[in-house]
């Protein structure tokens, strides 16, 4: 067994534990294990459809996460098999459900696994399932996710080069838009205080981007019921240019909706690594996150304001010790309006917008 990396100074160091594929063969039966959350969960997966393009058809892909969490996986076509670990959010009865789960997972006889939750729970199963080949990726180093996910899985050097590949449910949203007209998802959906932008900014915002496109947006909020507050004020001061699917789609229908979007602004959430994985233009606001945790990589794809300049940066911190969120609130709305133009421009194509 080999360490390739460590993590940072402020957590414990775990580095990437690895046990390389070997056999002069391709491997039958592989086994990923990510089980929470649904943003990490999401950003696993365009690194997983580029290795299961990469890989020859006699091998199967399967993976095992949270039952809350299957029914995106199972819609994308890139897995044989997605299993479901029951027991909610509750660690013991998770784990009574992985002894339940196990003799069906022993049973595909499993050659490769890849752990990207690497818990009690999944080092538990891997080492009962005693593959040939796995990984168990780096917690802690700071760097994005999606980075360190795709560090563990090439390493086990299934396949020469694993490449990054966006998905998509190929399903098409029912949505009363005209035509000539583009879809803006807002997304205030950061957990903590110190992660929200005031929700008076994106009306702000709004009314910049409907005056600059000449009326040609419609603004649409999804995700989880618990920003249904937030909605209503939103749908209630746009009016009809601004449709309220919160608490109405589940994660595969989210996925179509953001395969529509021309733009996304969000806050750190679930839906932002969402619209990550589909390729949409995302326009990010990070508050108190950490970014080298949550930010991904920066391109075409992706503008992040994110607070890594300010001493307090990255404080990880529920409420903000000065009472003003001034990591986000500093920017304006002018600001992220003026940082939308420049991603879509940047990504160099008709977005509906550009």
């Amino acid at each position: 067994m080999e360490k390739l990396a460590s993590g940072p100074s402020f957590a414990k160091a775990e580095g990437l534990q690895i046990r390389p594929w070997r056999q002069d063969r391709p491997p039958g039966n592989i086994l990923v294990i990510r089980f929470q959350a649904f943003g990490d969960v999401v950003i696993s997966l365009p690194y997983l459809k580029g290795l299961k393009k990469a890989l020859p058809g006699s091998s199967r892909l399967d993976f095992l996460t949270r039952q809350e969490n299957v029914s995106l996986p199972r819609a994308l076509g890139v897995f044989g098999r997605v299993h479901s670990l029951r027991g909610g959010r509750n660690p013991w009865a998770q784990r009574l459900a992985a002894l339940s789960l196990w003799p069906r997972l022993r049973r595909e006889r499993y050659e490769v696994i890849i752990d990207l939750q690497r818990n009690g729970i999944s080092r538990w199963l891997r080492r009962q399932l005693q593959p040939v080949a796995w990984c168990a990726f780096d917690r802690y180093a700071p760097c994005w996710a999606g980075q360190r996910y795709h560090q563990a899985i090439q390493a086990l050097q299934l396949v020469r080069e694993i490449r990054w590949e966006p998905i998509g449910c190929g399903a098409e949203p029912t949505l009363p838009l005209p035509e000539d007209t583009a879809l803006v998802v807002l997304n205030p959906a950061g957990f903590f205080p110190s992660r929200n932008w005031p929700l008076e900014n994106y009306l702000e915002l709004a009314t910049l981007l409907q005056d600059h496109f000449k009326n040609r947006v419609r603004f649409v909020v999804l995700g989880l019921p618990r920003l249904k507050e937030k909605a209503d004020f939103l749908a209630g001061r746009l009016g009809e240019c601004c449709m309220n699917l919160v608490g109405r789609t589940t994660p595969t229908q989210a996925l179509a909706v953001l395969e529509r979007a021309s733009l996304v602004v969000s806050e750190d959430s679930g839906l932002a690594h969402l619209a990550w994985a589909a390729d949409r233009p995302l326009l990010l606001l990070l508050g108190s996150s950490f970014s080298a945790w949550s930010a991904p990589p920066l391109g075409e794809r992706v503008r992040c304001l994110d607070s890594r300049d300010l001493p307090c940066g990255g404080c990880l911190q529920p409420l903000c010790r000065y009472g003003d969120v001034h990591c986000l609130t500093r920017y304006s709305p002018r600001q992220v309006f003026e940082q939308c133009l420049a991603l879509l421009a940047s990504r160099a194509i008709e977005e509906g917008l550009a």
